[in-house]
């Protein structure tokens, strides 16, 4: 057995993961940026080669890596989201391999494998100041084109803020994925994580937002099928998003991805659903009920002093 053999089965999974299971193209790709740091650990890494003292070395080097963010940021930690799309991607891997009978233990079951303490966890949700700076920005400080750009990226935040839909699932809404008649918006299935259609409601706030931006829209462009239109009226891109978060982020003084809007989202509906978790998993379409679950990581201390308090000794279970 060699390394080729290992690169080789790693494609397969890929492949069956890719045209079988129908993952979502992100969670492709940030399995094979899995694996292609564990060759760059392990430049001659065999199968037979692997135990749960190589994973825990990995893990470790991750942490000790060195990689630059942005143009000068030097980063030697990483996240903890980070360790967990790693730690995925590695274990399924070594979960497929068992199944199909290439190796006789799966390194992940070891007792000696060791979950990696992270020293360096970013805080996911964005603060009310935060959001109010980025929708100042959008309105007032920033120079776009005309009009129609600013309502646009307005309505696009507000959908973000709103929704807690994911970047390629904004992208890939069409004109008949609004109704507004039931204050509802439909996600396409092929642009979901989960590949399942799902709907979500419009609040009064985002139906504003989106009726504006549609009467600049209508000026554009009238026949593309995508709700989003470049000031071209050509399909809105992902290159095209990116670029707009990078003149908010420049001009409002707010750092931020535009995953950040999901966990604010989702922070904020368990504050005001009373911590409801199925309605959540069901509104950001997830399979695993423990995808939800890690958003009480990111609830503020506060938020549940108020709960505390209202435990009373004459209230509690029999």
């Amino acid at each position: 057995m060699d390394n080729n053999k290992l690169v080789n089965l790693h494609k397969e999974f890929i492949d069956q993961l890719t045209y079988m299971e129908k993952l979502a193209p992100t969670t492709i790709k940030g399995y094979e940026t899995t694996f292609k740091l564990l060759i760059q650990c392990f430049p001659d890494i065999t199968l037979v080669m692997i135990d749960s003292k190589m994973i825990n070395h990995f893990f470790r080097w991750l942490d000790k890596r060195e990689r630059t963010i942005g143009r000068d940021k030097v980063v030697k930690s990483i996240k903890k989201s980070t360790v967990a799309t790693h730690w995925s991607g590695l274990s399924r891997f070594f979960k497929w391999l068992k199944a199909h009978n290439h190796i006789d233990s799966n390194p992940f079951d070891s007792e000696e494998l060791e979950y990696p303490v992270v020293q360096y966890e970013d805080r996911k949700y964005l603060r009310k100041k935060e959001v109010e700076r980025i929708m100042s920005s959008i309105n007032f400080h920033i120079d776009w084109r005309n009009s129609f750009i600013r309502k646009r990226n307005f309505a696009i935040i507000n959908t973000f803020l709103y929704t807690g839909i994911r970047s390629g699932e904004l992208l890939g809404l069409k004109l008949d994925s609004l109704d507004f008649n039931n204050n509802e918006l439909t996600i396409n299935p092929e642009t979901s994580k989960s590949r399942r259609l799902r709907v979500v409601p419009i609040n009064n706030k985002l139906k504003v937002a989106l009726r504006d931006y549609l009467k600049e829209r209508k000026i554009i462009e009238d026949k593309s099928e995508y709700l989003w239109v470049s000031g071209r009226g050509s399909k809105f891109t992902n290159y095209g998003l990116k670029h707009t978060k990078d003149q908010i982020v420049k001009k409002s003084g707010v750092k931020f991805h535009l995953h950040q809007f999901r966990h604010t989202f989702a922070v904020n509906y368990l504050n005001v659903s009373k911590y409801n978790y199925y309605k959540l998993q069901q509104l950001l379409g997830h399979k695993d009920p423990r995808m939800t679950a890690k958003y009480t990581r990111s609830l503020p201390t506060g938020v549940m002093k108020g709960d505390c308090e209202l435990i009373r000794v004459d209230d509690l279970i029999e």
